[in-house]
């Protein structure tokens, strides 16, 4: 369990991290990206993963969170994600993680069509890397020294990490672990582990390490073939082929060497006895074949791959991250949402006494703001005693009584102070209550004389003016430049303000494209499902015989006409069997009807 000593929100978090933007959800916990703050301006990057706050309240999820941020805050490992500290933000349970600048595995390997993918070898060395971070894991013990025989059981690309600097992290340590409690629905993540998965995980059979190391070999078959392991095949077909014990062999008709191939076939061995028994004797393997070859593959070499294939990405991601924190820092300075106009103090001259009240004998006449007149030239100054008050001297000449106004001013004054309550309460009436103090906002409505100089000069050089706020006309959560002062509309992305201040895209979300390169629609094709844009934008299925078109990732087959079916699993054939009438396969794939037996209508007669 978390120590009890752990920092809280009022004194440590509340003012150490400030949220900048939400990176992502997951079954249990949402991902944000932070600035960590310090003395003398020191600010760095930070990730935070917080419990998700429905599951606050059931215990067991809180307590798989908190063994999942003991379990990585003990790890460390070059090819491991850091974690910094374990903490309560408010009241919710937060991972304090590094900051990781790349792209995973999974967008290297499969990625947009027209993207560059990485030698083979390139591959080779990211999985040494991945082997060498999970061997750490795996001899990973706790303070007592007792093994805790750690699994990480979701390797996958999406898991893997690459920087541009060409380091390589895993990522989601004990994730695995936090689904099998069963609080969150799993059909979501169920689905990307399934392709990955060994069967002993998926039969709910014992395990340990070598489940792992069966993981990493599915993503060597891939980067071996260039292709999924699994094809195109369903996730029922996948658990059938798996329960079966049946593996894809690698191609025919992909060369590949003898050497690379046995590691591929021991690693992928269907007993966990048969393969590799650690990640260390996995990694040597890979090392020995990668140093048969004359040019040396490292860190430099997948960094200059990255800097050159992702810099886009790259420079979207930080001008993102910099538009975000120019906000928070502008918020932090003026102390609230936007630089927003502080209204105008009260006066710190005294009431004056109305002209129609005199001032009474016991009422003390207020001091004067000013300084005393000086004195005549018939008079010399008091010394310094005078300035404290002295007793009245018997020969000081009373002051005159105050006199009392005339009648006429009464007969004057009233119907004046009754003129001007009618006028204040019909402004109040028109234009609702207003605070006469609050100048500034009476000037961003004024288009006349002094009020549009002051507004001119409040909200100038880059900024408009909003409820009563200068916004900056680089805020896409104010519209940019634009007319009115809502958010930016931008569909299935991360709106930014382009140079021109109009609302445009940043990045698209995961699986959507801009393809009309219209930035104020956002990225409106799913490239992922849109069997006209599948897998990037134009990219057009073909029409299929006797079936519907499909997208999922790839060209596939979303159903078959009425009677016909996908018997020979290709694609491009359609749905190619009349199961009504073929004798061979009378009803479905595979079912022969017997000697001297037709096929009508599915049935063998």
């Amino acid at each position: 369990m978390i120590p009890d000593e752990q920092p809280t929100p009022s004194k440590a978090t509340g003012t150490k991290y400030q949220i900048l933007k939400e990176l992502g959800r997951g079954g249990m916990g949402v991902v944000h990206l932070a600035m960590s703050r310090g003395p003398q301006g020191f600010t760095k990057l930070v990730v935070l993963k917080m419990m998700r706050r429905q599951l606050l309240g059931d215990f067991e999820s809180h307590r798989m969170f908190l063994e999942e941020a003991r379990i990585s805050a003990r790890l460390t490992h070059p090819n491991l994600v850091d974690v910094y500290e374990v903490i309560d933000y408010g009241d919710m349970p937060t991972i304090v993680m590094e900051y990781l600048e790349g792209q995973t595995l999974a967008s290297l390997m499969y990625g947009s069509p027209t993207q560059a993918k990485p030698s083979r070898r390139l591959l080779l060395y990211i999985l040494t890397k991945v082997l060498a971070g999970l061997g750490a894991a795996h001899d990973l013990h706790d303070f007592d020294g007792t093994p805790l025989n750690l699994i990480h059981r979701d390797a996958s690309p999406h898991n893997i990490f690459v920087l541009y600097d060409g380091q390589v992290k895993v990522l989601d340590f004990g994730i695995a672990k936090a689904e099998r409690s069963g609080v969150e629905t799993q059909a979501g993540t169920l689905k990307g582990k399934l392709r990955y998965m060994p069967p002993e995980q998926l039969l709910h059979l014992s395990q340990d390490r070598r489940a792992d190391i069966f993981t990493v070999g599915v993503i060597l078959w891939e980067a071996l073939a260039g292709r999924r392991f699994w094809g195109q095949r369903t996730d029922e077909e996948i658990v059938r082929e798996l329960s079966s014990r049946r593996l894809p062999p690698l191609p025919a008709d992909v060369e590949i060497p003898p050497d690379l191939a046995a590691i591929c076939s021991r690693a992928l061995a269907l007993e966990p006895s048969d393969r590799y028994p650690t990640a260390y004797e996995f990694e040597r393997d890979l090392e020995q074949y990668l140093a048969t070859w004359s040019e040396r593959i490292g860190s430099a070499q997948l960094s200059a791959f990255m800097r050159e294939i992702f810099s886009k990405e790259r420079e979207s991601a930080k001008w993102l991250i910099e538009s975000h924190i120019r906000e928070t820092k502008k918020q932090e300075d003026t102390g609230g949402e936007h630089t927003r106009m502080s209204p105008r103090p009260p006066s710190t001259q005294p009431p004056r006494p109305s002209p129609t009240q005199p001032l009474s004998s016991t009422q003390p006449a207020p001091p004067s703001s000013t300084q005393p007149a000086p004195p005549s030239s018939s008079q010399s100054p008091p010394p310094p005693s005078l300035t404290q008050p002295q007793p009245a001297s018997s020969t000081t000449t009373p002051p005159p009584a105050p006199r009392r106004p005339s009648r006429w001013v009464w007969f004057i004054a009233l119907p004046a102070l009754v003129v001007a309550g009618l006028l204040v309460l019909t402004g109040v009436i028109a234009g609702g209550r207003r605070n006469p103090w609050d100048a500034e906002h009476a000037m961003l409505a004024s288009d006349t004389g002094a009020g549009s100089a002051r507004t001119a000069e409040i909200c100038k050089g880059g900024s408009k003016a909003c409820g009563g706020a200068c916004v900056s006309v680089d805020s896409p959560e104010r519209g940019c430049g634009g007319e009115g002062c809502g958010a930016c509309n931008v569909s299935n992305a991360t709106a930014r303000c382009n140079q021109f201040d109009r609302c445009d895209v940043a990045v698209c979300y995961k699986g959507f494209e801009d393809c009309d390169e219209d930035g104020k629609t956002g990225c409106e094709i799913n490239v992922r499902t849109d069997p006209d844009h599948c897998g990037g934008c134009a990219k057009k299925c073909p029409p299929l015989a006797h079936a519907t078109r499909g997208c999922g990732d790839v060209c596939t087959i979303w159903r078959c006409l009425g009677g016909f079916k996908d018997c020979n699993a290709r694609v491009g054939d359609g749905c190619e069997v009349d199961a009504l009438n073929d004798e061979r396969n009378c009803g479905h794939c595979g079912h022969a009807c017997a000697r001297g037996q037709t096929c009508r209508r599915g049935e063998c007669v």
